[in-house]
């Protein structure tokens, strides 16, 4: 595979080298910190992904079914039984955090360096992606855009859901137009429709949308047909793998149909719309999560966007790719879970994650025009450095902050948490905070390896 034709192409292989090295710094920062529980959760939930993958290695990987194991019959087993399943998401993630914590432990960074090496993984199979049929600079930038977006300066090493759906949307797009242009990896497109739903609920929704608009392009192209069946074909199985995994766990544990009735009360607690006035607190939730997730730079990119949608319009045409039009739907998909599942959207700022690639590609397309239509390049170069600078000075001063507001008290957190370890075996541990600090239980687990009450 060619990933360059021509000199043309060197700068914005440079460019795409450069940011993926950039995103990789900026992630890492502070790897090894404690954990934090921040007001924006920057490592809240990474403790209970270590408590969990931890008892999940206990049982291990045949018992648990590739799943997520919540608890155990004896913890202090070295090869315990499962006695209750992680059922709040599809168990795609217990696979892939099994054999990394495996490898490298339990550690502060080992979470934060999975979720990183999935981000960049995006990131540069989203620039494969884009490059089929727009120009590679156009790739490089929407890469650069992406990656200087605050929500995935704060967001993208946190492991969690998000970023392994996002991981196959980039994958997804790949596949899309490497069958569009060269009739190869259509199988490749159902493994990535297959893997965004196994992954999250939220799958369900970006491959429905993804297969409406496969069916809408039909009638143009006839590969699009193929991919439609392909991707109905993927959320079937998708499906089946979700529930199936389940029902394999249930031999153990004997609680497939209570799973299925609890899946009605999840729905139920995560859509509760909270009384009178919600809506309203809602809207202006998301607005705020808005200025924090995407700042300054990313709103000049939509207005300026808005200006020169033709020109947008005539790029994203010349190019042949739907593309854009998938990033747009992405966006709305995301919109449509957040309003689904409003009460857990009210609290948690990185539900607006598939939000980013629409900014992204719309930053991507206007430098491509700027470069093109403005005579001095270095005006457009300034404008675009300036734009740029904006994101990535926001998302670090946010996520900086945090880091310096949480890390003292952090600190000191764990080194109180960590001499509980040396309390005589027979005194017991309580945890008495609120259901608000539900990841502060796991963090007190996580310090302590102690079974708290």
């Amino acid at each position: 595979m060619k990933l360059f034709c021509s000199k043309q192409d060197y700068p914005a292989i440079a460019l795409l080298v450069v940011t993926i090295f950039f995103q990789l710094f900026i992630l890492t920062f502070h790897i090894s910190d404690s954990f934090i529980m921040g007001g924006v959760l920057l490592n809240g939930n990474q403790a209970f992904w270590l408590h969990h993958a931890k008892l999940t290695n206990s049982v291990g990987m045949i018992k648990s079914v590739g799943g997520i194991v919540s608890s155990v019959d004896s913890p202090e087993a070295r090869r315990a039984q499962p006695k209750t399943w992680y059922d709040n998401h599809p168990q795609f993630i217990g696979l892939p955090l099994q054999l990394w914590t495996r490898i490298f432990g339990y550690s502060e960074w080992v979470p934060r360096l999975f979720a990183t090496l999935f981000t960049i993984s995006s990131s540069i199979l989203f620039w494969l992606a884009i490059k089929q049929r727009h120009p590679a600079i156009t790739a490089s930038f929407f890469v650069l855009c992406w990656s200087a977006l605050p929500i995935i300066i704060q967001f993208g090493s946190m492991t969690d859901q998000e970023v392994l759906v996002t991981f196959f949307i980039a994958l997804s797009w790949y596949a899309q137009e490497k069958y569009l242009t060269a009739h190869k990896w259509s199988n490749v497109w159902m493994i990535a429709v297959i893997g965004m739903i196994w992954s999250d609920w939220s799958g369900f929704i970006f491959a429905g949308f993804y297969a409406i608009i496969h069916f809408w392009l039909a009638k143009e192209n006839v590969s699009h047909k193929i991919l439609f069946k392909k991707t109905l074909l993927g959320i079937i199985i998708g499906f089946c793998i979700i529930f199936g995994q389940r029902a394999l766990q249930s031999l153990i544990t004997h609680d497939f149909f209570s799973y299925i009735k609890a899946l009605h009360g999840l729905y139920s607690s995560r859509s509760d719309s909270g009384g009178d006035g919600f809506w309203i607190r809602w809207i202006y939730s998301h607005i705020h999560f808005l200025h924090i997730n995407f700042q300054y730079g990313s709103a000049a990119i939509i207005i300026i966007s808005l200006f020169f949608h033709k020109k947008i319009s005539e790029l994203i045409h010349q190019s042949k790719s739907p593309l854009f039009l998938f990033a747009f739907v992405t966006a709305i998909g995301g919109l449509i879970y957040c309003i689904t599942f409003s009460h857990l959207t009210i609290w948690h700022l990185y539900f607006q994650y598939y939000y980013t690639f629409i900014v992204a590609f719309s930053g991507a397309c206007l430098t491509t025009i700027f470069l093109k239509k403005i005579n001095t390049q270095s005006i457009a170069i300034i404008m675009i450095i300036i734009i740029i600078g904006t994101m990535v000075s926001s998302g670090f001063q946010i996520t900086y902050s945090s880091i310096v507001k949480y890390k003292n008290e952090a600190d000191e957190v764990r080194s109180f948490l960590v001499s509980l370890k040396n309390i005589s075996p027979d005194k017991k541990i309580f945890y008495t905070g609120n259901a608000g600090e539900f990841f502060g239980l796991y963090l007190t687990k996580y310090y302590t390896e102690r079974i708290i009450l």
